[in-house]
């Protein structure tokens, strides 16, 4: 009688975490509040799954939502963190990132490679040898890899394309319309103007409640060709997160012209996530731009189109846009704008000054300089889609300390690139140790390090791109610090489970591999819990600790080799 009602009670509890009737449960079983969603944008890429609530904390139970076999273990500092891949039935497979453990049998699998190959970074593979019921628990949520503490969570089809969960069956109750903010009008070739800009001119939408109609106080007029973009998003709860839209179409005098759907996604083109947005607007912190129309170079398989989406008025007049956005659960909001179109004026193409400035896609292999012969940029045929002036422009910036080149800006700045550009710099700033030396891009008043591919014959440095901004070679003698030790050199501790903790941290080049840190304790090696973002250091001893003396020894070492050596007694008692 007691299993009987245990069976029944497990099978309410599954009915209740139940996103559909397709037979998958919610991963999380209190946690039902998003953070991001599918095809939300990421630097190069779609967002490829959805992003569960955790109340900042760490440690919630993470549940199998489907039965199947356990297709990949993956452990990292970076990226997706620790993380669950499971291969069900029908061939799809379902992702759980981010966690701040496994389960106690998966973790026995992650922690013996781990132990095995002395590396935290761990890729395992088990050939469906390791079976997960519908409902187990596989991991706690966390916080490894990127991000704040959150859950992670994707569908992918048999053939490994992310498929958006609230269109896949796994719908979660939203009935919040999305939100309008803006639209802009881009002019899209030289005889293009909108309001006598040949820039994006971007009009406010405020909402009209008694029309239930997003609008604009403004009517533009345009001349030429043009392209629509809009500034949208949703939510799901009142002041909750803000997410991009699911669906959006856009209408003239009434005929839908252009549309939008974000239902997968592949791996190979998810960076052309940059021709579905305005890279431009985005790089300078000005918003997120949906664009309505088909940039050169985006073929994904998201749109239907008229004429690619690009807007040609012949005849001058008045016209009325209206714009459609939906979310996964149906609830559509809408806006209207009307253009004034006129006669456009045409002017003879501008020729380029200077033909070595420019380059089109699928020509050779296109190689700029500076004036001073010391920088350079190369990129390969089929990176740009459109006629581009590519420069390199030595910046007379201040000189700052640990400086080997000069400042040079590359341009154009707002153009993604389909394959990365190098970037290479000659070192000319006093003795140059170019071991020593790497390729930084300027970010405000602080570096990213990019790259350090050495070439002695030109005494150069040289790194990869996937869009150009400004660059300069740095020089980094300075080892990583190891601070906030604990335990604390000499201290006695009672406790025989102890975790070891430190604080670890770089002032410019940083920790480039999960084998830069290593931690011993008695002369074996440890499992070193690395957060880059956090620069917190956590290592769980693999034995439980015998009375006594023991010795800890931390190194850590930075991308240019500058290496720091701690070591420490302490004491069980």
């Amino acid at each position: 009688m007691k299993n009987t009602v245990f069976c029944l009670f497990w099978i309410l509890c599954l009915f209740t975490l139940s996103f559909s009737q397709e037979g998958y449960i919610f991963p999380l079983k209190d946690q039902r509040e998003l953070s991001s969603i599918f095809a939300d944008h990421r630097s190069f890429h779609f967002h490829s799954g959805i992003d569960f609530k955790t109340g900042e904390k760490t440690g919630l139970e993470v549940y199998a939502a489907k039965s199947g076999w356990v297709y990949r273990l993956f452990a990292s500092w970076w990226g997706y963190g620790k993380a669950v891949y499971l291969k069900h039935p029908d061939g799809q497979l379902t992702l759980y990132a981010h966690l701040s453990d496994f389960s106690e049998k998966l973790k026995k699998i992650v922690t013996g490679e781990q132990l095995r190959n002395k590396r935290y970074r761990a890729d395992i593979f088990p050939q469906d040898t390791i079976r997960i019921e519908l409902g187990e628990l596989i991991g706690y949520s966390g916080e490894t890899g990127t991000g704040e503490p959150h859950f992670h969570f994707e569908i992918r089809d048999e053939k490994n394309r992310p498929l958006n969960p609230l269109t896949s069956g796994l719908l979660i109750p939203d009935t919040i319309l999305p939100v309008f903010a803006s639209i802009g009008i881009r002019p899209l070739d030289l005889n293009s103007y909108v309001d006598d800009s040949a820039d994006i001119k971007i009009y406010p939408l405020y909402f009209d409640s008694r029309q239930q109609v997003y609008t604009s106080k403004e009517i533009p007029i345009v001349e030429g060709r043009i392209g629509i973009e809009v500034s949208a998003y949703d939510q799901m709860a009142e002041k909750g997160s803000r997410f991009g839209v699911y669906k959006l179409e856009l209408f003239l005098d009434s005929l839908l012209v252009f549309s939008s759907h974000y239902d997968t996604i592949d791996f190979e083109n998810s960076w052309k996530i940059e021709l579905d947005r305005d890279f431009g607007i985005l790089k300078k912190k000005e918003g997120e731009f949906y664009k309505l129309y088909l940039d050169y170079g985006n073929d994904l398989p998201l749109y239907y189109s008229v004429n690619r989406g690009f807007l040609e008025f012949p005849d001058s007049g008045v016209h009325q846009l209206e714009i459609l956005a939906s979310d996964a659960s149906g609830n559509i909001s809408r806006s209207k704008l009307v253009l004034r179109a006129t006669h456009p004026r045409v002017y003879e193409a501008l020729k380029a000054e200077n033909p070595r400035f420019f380059m089109i896609a699928n020509q050779d292999k296109i190689i700029t300089q500076s004036e001073d012969g010391l920088a350079r940029v190369e990129i390969d045929s089929g990176s740009v889609f459109k006629r581009i002036a590519l420069q390199v422009k030595k910046l007379g910036l201040p000189r700052i300390a640990r400086q080997k080149s000069s400042f040079y800006s590359f341009l154009p700045s707002d153009i993604p690139l389909a394959k990365p550009a190098k970037i290479t710099i000659r070192c000319t700033k006093g003795k140059c140790r170019l071991a020593k030396t790497g390729l930084y891009e300027l970010l405000g008043s602080t570096f990213k390090f990019i790259g350090q591919e050495i070439d002695t014959a030109n005494n150069s440095i040289s790194g990869e791109v996937r869009d150009l901004s400004t660059y300069v070679l740095l020089e980094d003698r300075t080892a990583p610090g190891i601070r906030e030790l604990y335990p604390k050199p000499g201290q006695k501790i009672n406790v025989r489970e102890l975790i070891i903790s430190a604080r670890v941290s770089d002032d410019l080049s940083g920790i480039g591999s999960d084998q830069d840190i290593e931690v011993y304790l008695d002369g074996d090696w440890q499992i070193p819990e690395y957060d880059p973002e956090k620069l917190i250091l956590i290592c769980k001893p693999v034995k439980v600790l015998s009375l006594g003396w023991h010795k800890l020894v931390i190194k850590a070492r930075d991308r240019m080799g500058n290496t720091k050596i701690i070591k420490s007694r302490f004491k069980i008692i």
